[in-house]
């Protein structure tokens, strides 16, 4: 009735025998979700400005491109995980999502919701060469981009060939799902069957390079927009 957990654990994979064999029935409110994996605490930095580090991305803002160039790179390594973001202009990137205001979606109360995160792949003086590029064309400076990173990122986790069934659970928000991967990095979630989400079925936050397939997704407890 309580929780699976991979808490800061690397190259963990969670596997059954396949959905119709292996079924994990939940019936606990555990936080984030029903089987947990958690890395780097991005929600609680996000919310509470509790970074390893913040600097300035004062060029390098083109997309497709890979080499940043910052006003800072003190703290910084090669291999970390880092989050690039500018303040909302408003038009296209704005604070309220569907059901109001969300103080989660990144810095600032969500002033600051647009973001790539990315990893470090080299650093030559301040210039910062990161991978994945820059994928989305409006970066610029008169929006304040910067860069945040923290440590603790999990990396390389799987849940695999299993059914979590989440009628009878209530895992707590954001997002109260059978399966949360927060702060993780190159991770995966594969040939699972969900079924009963409280909300989400799969609520990935912070982080990225993850990877959902061969997956079936049944069902809502909630039946409402906020399900998907």
């Amino acid at each position: 009735n309580g929780q699976i957990i991979f808490n800061g654990k690397n190259g963990v994979t969670l596997r059954g025998a396949g959905p119709t064999s292996t079924v994990l029935r939940f019936t606990g409110s555990p936080a984030w979700g029903n089987i947990l994996v958690q890395g780097a605490n991005v929600y609680g930095a996000v919310l509470n400005g509790a970074f390893a580090g913040l600097t300035d991305w004062t060029g390098g803002y083109a997309q497709g491109g890979s080499n940043l160039t910052f006003s800072s790179v003190s703290g910084l390594v090669v291999g970390m995980v880092i989050c690039l973001d500018q303040v909302n202009d408003n038009i296209d990137v704005t604070a309220n999502g569907w059901e109001g205001l969300c103080n989660y979606c990144g810095r600032s109360t969500g002033n600051r919701s647009q973001q790539q995160w990315t990893e470090v792949r080299a650093i030559a003086g301040n210039t910062v060469t990161v991978w994945p590029p820059i994928y989305m064309p409006n970066w610029r400076s008169a929006q304040s981009p910067q860069a945040f990173w923290l440590t603790g990122f999990s990396e390389m986790c799987g849940i695999e060939d299993l059914k979590v069934d989440g009628t009878a659970s209530s895992p707590s928000v954001p997002y109260d799902a059978n399966i949360a991967l927060t702060g993780v990095w190159n991770s995966w979630v594969k040939n699972v069957e969900s079924d009963n989400a409280r909300v989400a079925h799969v609520n990935i936050y912070g982080g990225g390079r993850c990877e959902v397939r061969h997956c079936n997704l049944f069902g809502t407890q909630n039946s409402a927009s906020l399900s998907y």
